[in-house]
């Protein structure tokens, strides 16, 4: 059963809906594999936060994020990419160079770029990853 999702209107574009978006509807679409319902949702967080937050706010980084991860899981890598780009461009605004989250969206790049089969790529973001985070083998 797919999960009922609209454009976000004036009434509903408000970061708690975001977050209740987030914190319910899109991962259970996600993990029920409904991944057409799922994205909708994600999309919809995306939007919903980019509008109250403006576009370099961590939130909607998180957002960004939440919705590669769908993304990759689908198969569109080339359109998840530069959402994870776009992610950690605003970490690297917004957060010192050794958070958490930092590691784990250039963990998620890598990945993804194993996933995909480009190695060069997949490599270069480990190399980044070993500079910023020596201890990044432990976690």
């Amino acid at each position: 059963m797919a999960l009922p999702c609209r454009a976000p209107t004036a009434r509903l574009a408000h970061p708690e809906i975001a977050n209740t978006l987030t914190s319910t509807l899109a991962p259970v679409a996600y993990y029920r594999r409904d991944f057409v319902a799922a994205e909708a949702l994600y999309r919809e967080i995306v939007a919903i936060r980019t509008a109250a937050f403006g576009e370099e706010h961590p939130e909607v980084a998180n957002a960004l994020g939440n919705l590669s991860m769908m993304l990759v899981e689908q198969g569109p890598y080339a359109e998840a990419e530069p959402l994870y780009r776009d992610a950690l461009a605003i970490r690297r605004e917004s957060q010192a160079p050794d958070h958490p989250h930092i590691w784990a969206d250039l963990e998620a790049l890598a990945t993804l770029y194993e996933r995909w089969g480009r190695t060069e790529q997949a490599l270069a973001v480990r190399r980044e990853l070993a500079t910023l985070f020596p201890e990044s083998e432990r976690r």
